[in-house]
């Protein structure tokens, strides 16, 4: 297996999922009569992106126990915490197509914003990959027969 096809793709799809969910949230940021639905919206978002990102990660990962790699803790969590670069490729695409921003001050507090929260995100889903791989091969090894 290629590694950095697989992250491309282990990154990109979980981001495919949610980016309509994500474009209804930023055009309706500003309507105050739409906050509940926002928030509503926002967290189901989160929720089917988490779980589309652990579901991922488990295939990937019972495809490298059955290459017998054993280093593949580093490899889930980079394949799971690749959706950070790909939530900052979806955040500067907003800036330059939907945003009109006049001062250098406000491009780059977006930018800084836009790599924190990418980074946050990036680190919160390699984790939530790696400990539910974990969990899944605890659970695949402690079933195993040997008679």
């Amino acid at each position: 297996m290629r590694d950095g096809i697989l992250t491309l793709v282990v990154g990109a799809i979980p981001v495919a999922v949610i980016i309509f969910e994500v474009q209804i949230i930023l055009d309706n940021i500003n309507g105050a009569e739409n906050i509940h639905m926002i928030s509503w919206f926002m967290y189901f978002a989160i929720v089917l992106f988490l779980v589309v990102t652990v579901q991922l990660s488990i295939v990937v990962n019972y495809a490298l126990l059955c290459f017998e790699e054993y280093r593949w803790w580093w490899k889930i969590f980079r394949y799971g915490s690749s959706t950070g670069f790909f939530i900052f490729l979806v955040m500067i695409n907003y800036l330059l197509l939907d945003l009109q921003v006049q001062t250098t001050t406000s491009l780059a507090t977006y930018w800084i914003g836009a790599a924190m929260v990418s980074s946050l995100i990036g680190l919160m889903t390699g984790a939530v990959c790696l400990l539910a791989c974990w969990q899944f091969n605890l659970y695949i090894y402690s079933n195993i027969k040997a008679d």
